[in-house]
């Protein structure tokens, strides 16, 4: 069954920030979610994924407690690697703590998505060994300290669309 997904997107500036960062990964030769070709491919940063009928419970919570934090800065601390290859690389997203505690309210409506949040912005997935450490060097390259989170979406896998929930 896909998962549905409920996604902070980022406001323009920020978007184009991390496009470029996706851009320098082509350039490079290397692995980038520039390479995702779907209509729906924007830097995000996933509040939770689970099943529709999850998602229908918490989509109302996720608005009324996200709505109204939205735009905000979020402090970007570096790069992240994630699983044990083939890896997954993204920028680590330090959210405060009136954003760390509005996802948290959402996230415990879901069973089992209560904890192990780790806010970030993916750069590449389906990274090789091999290719890691020139992954990570190109991602070096950027000084990008924040992003502005700017709306709330979701993702409908099923209809293959997203809807906005707040902001942009």
């Amino acid at each position: 069954m896909p998962m549905h997904a409920l996604e902070m997107v980022l406001d323009v500036a920020s978007d184009a920030r991390i496009r470029d960062e996706w851009a320098a990964l082509v350039a490079a030769g290397l692995p980038s979610q520039a390479q995702h070709h779907s209509a729906s491919n924007a830097p995000h940063i996933t509040v939770l994924s689970a099943d529709r009928e999850a998602v229908d419970a918490v989509e109302p919570v996720a608005g009324e407690r996200l709505g109204p934090l939205l735009p905000r800065t979020l402090s970007v601390a570096g790069v992240v690697v994630f699983g044990g290859g083939p890896f997954a690389v993204a920028r680590l997203v330090l959210p405060d703590l009136e954003t760390l505690a509005a996802v948290g309210e959402v996230r415990g409506h879901i069973s089992g998505a209560d904890g192990g949040w780790v806010a970030h912005v993916t750069l590449a997935r389906r990274v090789a060994a091999g290719d890691l450490g020139r992954v990570l060097e190109v991602a070096a390259g950027s000084r990008l300290n924040g992003v502005v989170v700017a709306g709330l979406r979701r993702w409908d896998p099923d209809r293959r669309e997203t809807r906005v929930l707040a902001g942009r």
